[in-house]
């Protein structure tokens, strides 16, 4: 990956900096598998349409991403490390950003990157079939169990009914 973009090398190194040790062969292996159906001639032109066909840069890549995602838990057979996968999606989306500003789709700033998060964020969660109203259910329940211990898996797997 050669994203040449300062806002998106920034965002891709910070990332980088949190993946536990023990992650980082995993992580890097999403993202090779990642790049790989991104850039494959059977996905590439696949994504190209995703990023051409929403007129909302944020969205389209924030999407596209997603359904990358659901691409590779589907190839994973439902075994995708979340904890490894969320960081490499958010990569992989520095990566897309990148490409769309170098063929001058879009100028890639703080708060593009920002929407374009949020999107995949809202997508990824759809895609697990974690609803909007389940995220908030699981929230308020959260919220009422202030200094609990966390549940194994965390909030996304709760919400998936883990």
């Amino acid at each position: 990956m050669d994203v040449k973009n300062p806002i998106l090398q920034k965002a891709t190194q910070a990332i980088e900096a949190k993946v536990p040790p023990e992650l980082r062969n995993t992580y890097q292996r999403i993202i090779l598998a990642g790049e790989k159906v991104m850039y494959s001639p059977q996905t590439h032109q696949m994504m190209l349409k995703q990023m051409k066909s929403n007129p909302n840069p944020a969205e389209a890549a924030g999407e596209g991403i997603a359904k990358l995602f659901a691409i590779l838990l589907k190839e994973s057979k439902g075994t995708l490390n979340m904890k490894a996968a969320i960081p490499a999606m958010t990569v992989l989306l520095c990566e897309a950003l990148g490409f769309m500003e170098e063929a001058g789709m879009v100028q890639v700033t703080d708060q593009l990157l920002a929407d374009a998060t949020r999107e995949m964020g809202s997508a990824v969660l759809q895609v697990m079939g974690i609803t909007p109203d389940k995220l908030r259910t699981m929230m308020a329940q959260r919220g009422g169990q202030q200094g609990a211990p966390a549940q194994p898996g965390g909030i996304v797997a709760a919400a998936q009914g883990a």
